[in-house]
């Protein structure tokens, strides 16, 4: 029940005022606003980091496991990873990147395995 009610009220409502059918009710967006509010916290990045301290790094080198080692080889060597390093596109070269950064962060966010309980 009120889910429903929360589509009646917000949902379809703001999903025509973005989608542009409806016209933007004001009225509907300060009940939204006055809902969500005391959940909400928001500030400011410059008011928030005169408060905090300095930002301390502590870089710690750590070898890939064997299946990471494997992952991150065999993609290197597949035919489209080389024609995309090749190609000189910097999205193509942005992507292979992000895939080997997956590969070293952790292997199942590459290639998921299934879950064995």
């Amino acid at each position: 029940e009120s889910h429903k009610e929360f589509k009646d009220w917000f949902s379809n409502p703001v999903s025509g005022m973005v989608e542009g059918t409806e016209n933007v009710n004001h009225e509907v967006i300060e009940r939204l606003h006055s809902i969500l509010r005391p959940f909400l916290l928001r500030r400011l990045k410059a008011d928030v980091e005169k408060s905090l301290l300095p930002k301390i790094e502590h870089v710690v080198p750590c070898p890939l496991s064997k299946r990471q080692r494997e992952l991150y080889e065999d993609f290197m060597s597949a035919h489209e990873t080389r024609d995309t390093l090749s190609g000189g596109s910097m999205l193509g070269i942005m992507n292979v990147l992000m895939q080997l950064r997956k590969v070293c962060n952790h292997p199942d966010l590459f290639e998921e395995r299934p879950i064995c309980s």
